[in-house]
C-alpha cells in the first residue's frame, strides 16, 4: 500500500515568519501579481531548507494564499506595535517598561502585520469592485 501525502502543512517557524515577512513587505493585492512573487520566493524557500521535496509546494498563487488565510482564520488581532530590524538579544529596561529584544522577528507581531495588511487589501478590492458602497469600509 502507497500513502501519497499531498500539501502537507509546513509548521516550520521560520517558514511562516518567511511568509509572514514577504507579504508584510509586498503588500499584495487580493488578486495581484505579488502573490506570484511571494508564492515563488515561498516555494524556493522551503525547497532549499528541505521542508518540502520539491520547488512546487504551492502550485498556485491562490494556495499560498489560502495558507496565509489559514495562518489568521479565527484569530483577532491588537494594532501591531512597529517592527525593528535593529533588535539583539537581551533585556533593555526604558523607564518603568521592561522589554525583552529577539534577534528575530516576533510572530504574533508579523501575523498581526501581515493580518492587518490583507484586510486593507481585501477592502481596497471591494471598494474598487463596488465604489458607491465606501461607507462600509
Amino acid at each position: 500500500m502507497v500513502v501519497i501525502a499531498f500539501s502537507e502543512p509546513i509548521g516550520d517557524r521560520e517558514f511562516k515568519v518567511k511568509l509572514l515577512m514577504e507579504i508584510i513587505t509586498r503588500k499584495p493585492a487580493v488578486k495581484g501579481k505579488e502573490w506570484r512573487t511571494i508564492t515563488y520566493n515561498m516555494n524556493r524557500y522551503i525547497f532549499d531548507h528541505g521542508l518540502w521535496d520539491t520547488p512546487y509546494y504551492f502550485y498556485r498563487d491562490e494556495d499560498c494564499h489560502r495558507y496565509f488565510l489559514s495562518l489568521i482564520k479565527g484569530k483577532t488581532f491588537r494594532k501591531p506595535e512597529k517592527l525593528s530590524s535593529n533588535v539583539m538579544d537581551g533585556q533593555r529596561n526604558e523607564g518603568n517598561k521592561t522589554f525583552t529584544l529577539h534577534s528575530k522577528p516576533n510572530l504574533q507581531k508579523c501575523l498581526s502585520k501581515a493580518a492587518e495588511i490583507e484586510q486593507q487589501s481585501q477592502d481596497e478590492y471591494w471598494r474598487q469592485e463596488y465604489p458607491g458602497v465606501d461607507e462600509f469600509f
